[in-house]
């Protein structure tokens, strides 16, 4: 069974002092690296499998700084603003042009999204994504293969719900989901870009942590049983964007 995906978060700064006998860390230890960047009080990470092509850089916010060693040892180290996960320090970090900051960064050439945000209500507070949706399709989670697109009127219909949808986070939806296995499914927006969404439907919970509304949940399961859905699986579960 599947089950819901923690993502460990391990410094920069760290990357030098593991396994370095001459650092003043030396017992540090090698973990798995998420790419994330903390800016305003948000968490952002990196979307790595969107078209950037039509994605403009706006205005200089800052640069990535150098981190604390106590983030190395891992002493309850919460990130700050400036902290990123895997960028030099002295990465520029930018505004996307078209976006709000609080939605969208780029640093190091790469896309960075918001994972959630301290004063949401819901996803349309987190996600600067209204009137911008041009299709919704399901994916394979293994591959990312296309399996199939959602109506156009439905694509349309569908986003609104989703921005609709509170926001809690991922922690609150822990303490009473189990977890399963997600439908995937890609939000491709006007200017090209696009991103992953797993939709557990069972406990009607959504990324970027949310409990998705009733109607929303009614709209995917339709499209799930469109002539020549049946059958098709999404495929394994993936991690949490």
């Amino acid at each position: 069974m599947g089950s819901w995906t923690f993502i460990c978060i391990v410094l920069s700064s760290c990357s030098n002092a593991v396994n370095n006998p001459d650092s003043p860390y030396p017992y540090a230890v090698s973990i798995h690296f998420a790419h994330a960047i903390h800016w305003n009080s948000i968490q952002y990470m990196r979307n790595d499998d969107s078209d950037l092509s039509n994605l403009r850089r706006g205005k200089k916010l800052g640069e990535v700084h150098m981190l604390s060693g106590n983030a190395c040892l891992g002493l309850d180290y919460r990130m700050k603003d400036g902290d990123a996960t895997l960028l030099p320090e002295g990465t520029a970090i930018y505004e996307v042009v078209g976006y709000k900051p609080e939605y969208r960064l780029l640093a190091n050439g790469e896309l960075y999204e918001a994972s959630g945000h301290p004063d949401a209500k819901t996803i349309g507070d987190v996600y600067d994504i209204a009137g911008k949706t041009a299709k919704v399709s399901f994916e394979g989670a293994g591959d990312g293969s296309p399996v199939s697109e959602f109506t156009a009127e439905t694509a349309l219909q569908f986003a609104e719900e989703y921005l609709r949808s509170p926001f809690v986070g991922f922690d609150e939806i822990y303490k009473t989901h189990p977890g399963g296995d997600p439908v995937i499914l890609r939000i491709r927006l006007k200017d090209g870009s696009s991103f992953r969404v797993s939709y557990w439907l069972d406990a009607n919970a959504i990324t970027p942590g949310a409990f998705g509304t009733d109607r929303l949940r009614t709209i995917v399961t339709a499209q799930q049983k469109r002539p020549g859905q049946e059958g098709r699986s999404p495929g394994p579960p993936v991690p949490v964007r």
